[in-house]
């Protein structure tokens, strides 16, 4: 029995020593550094486009405001683009995925949540998710 746990110990130390090599190997990974003022341009400039892309649609009759029109209208494959807000149900947003990947609508994020954009769209009501038409 002694031969054994000597046995075990030496087969402990060598997985020891295997698991320092692969930390060894990997690459150190980088923390996640402040936003730099060209990242925050960045996004300001994407939500920007987003309000420009939602009024414009509006504007053409091509806003489509709520989930079970953008859904019906995903399944039709009469969609562009998909944009939803922070607030929106783990579920619905799945659904929205599944549907995005069938159709090819690109899912936009919008930095803000329903009410905002609700406001945005020039509505008095919240908004969780806005499609804009082909």
């Amino acid at each position: 029995m002694a031969r054994k746990k000597a046995g075990k110990g030496k087969e402990a130390e060598t997985k020891a020593k295997a698991a320092q090599e692969r930390k060894a190997k990997k690459p150190e990974t980088k923390k996640p550094a402040e936003k730099s003022a060209a990242a925050e341009q960045k996004q300001a400039r994407s939500r920007r486009q987003l309000v420009t892309l939602i009024a414009t649609g509006l504007k053409g009759d091509k806003a489509f405001l709520g989930a079970r029109q953008a859904i019906k209208l995903m399944k039709r494959n009469a969609l562009s683009e998909v944009v939803y807000s922070t607030n929106i149900p783990e579920q619905l947003l799945k659904d929205l995925s599944y549907y995005a990947k069938l159709s090819t609508v690109i899912l936009t994020r919008f930095d803000g949540d329903s009410r905002s954009l609700g406001e945005l769209c020039g509505r008095p009501f919240n908004v969780l998710v806005v499609g804009i038409a082909k």
